[in-house]
């Protein structure tokens, strides 16, 4: 089928790459009842929304754990909050283009 980034198409390879990401994603630690108010993720910097299939899943990116260079991350509404690399965190937020299928003539991964 054909991927689509924020309503546009998008290169099915590099989404499949971003997806397997998104899979494979391990905490480096759960966060402490204690640290949650710290986690800012009432007010996320950066929510990342996936759709494929009926129900979407949104990750939330919440503040800096400086000390650890870790970020908090919360999937949807579950009650659990982890503890995610900045590296990792850092790889889940695409810039502007990171989907794009190549200019027309150009070699690209969008054909099976």
């Amino acid at each position: 089928g054909e991927w689509k980034v924020e309503g546009r198409a998008a290169d099915r390879q590099l989404v499949e790459d971003y997806l397997d990401r998104v899979v494979s994603l391990k905490a480096a630690a759960f966060a402490e009842e204690e640290e949650l108010s710290r986690a800012e993720l009432d007010k996320p910097s950066a929510a990342i929304t996936i759709t494929a299939g009926e129900e979407p899943l949104t990750l939330f990116l919440g503040a800096p754990k400086e000390e650890a260079r870790q970020r908090y991350l919360r999937a949807g509404d579950a009650p659990t909050v982890y503890l995610v690399s900045r590296y990792t965190a850092d790889s889940l937020l695409p810039k502007e283009g990171d989907f794009s299928p190549p200019p027309p003539g150009e070699a690209g991964t969008t054909e099976p």
